[in-house]
């Protein structure tokens, strides 16, 4: 868990995975198994935003939320956690336990264990 400062994040993971909105400009993506930039086998949830707007969650319990802005968010299976952020943002997790937290303007962080891919645009 961590939050900083204008932006805040908490993420918890475990099972249940759960994403919150951002503002501005946001990308997150995650695969592990299929994933792209869609949702896949298991249960899935997606959620209106506001503008420009992408979800896509994959195997096992996931949850996303809508944001303002461009927006893309994506989980993935196992224990994820992201959070949003202001400004431009791009991050990415996979598979264990995994916790990102925002930043503020331009920022991107992905990693990955199995296969992964992250990336913005």
């Amino acid at each position: 868990m961590t939050n900083r400062q204008g932006n805040d994040i908490m993420t918890n993971r475990q099972g249940n995975d759960i994403m919150t909105n951002r503002q501005g400009n946001d990308i997150m993506t995650n695969r592990q198994g299929n994933d792209s930039m869609t949702n896949r086998q298991g249960n899935d949830i997606m959620t209106n935003r506001q503008g420009n707007d992408i979800m896509t969650n994959r195997q096992g319990n996931d949850i996303m939320t809508n944001r303002q802005g461009n927006d893309i968010m994506t989980n993935r299976q196992g224990n994820d956690i992201m959070t949003n952020r202001q400004g431009n943002d791009i991050m990415t997790n996979r598979q264990g336990n995994d916790i990102m937290t925002n930043r503020q303007g331009n920022d991107i962080m992905t990693n990955r264990q199995g296969n992964d891919i992250m990336t913005n645009r």
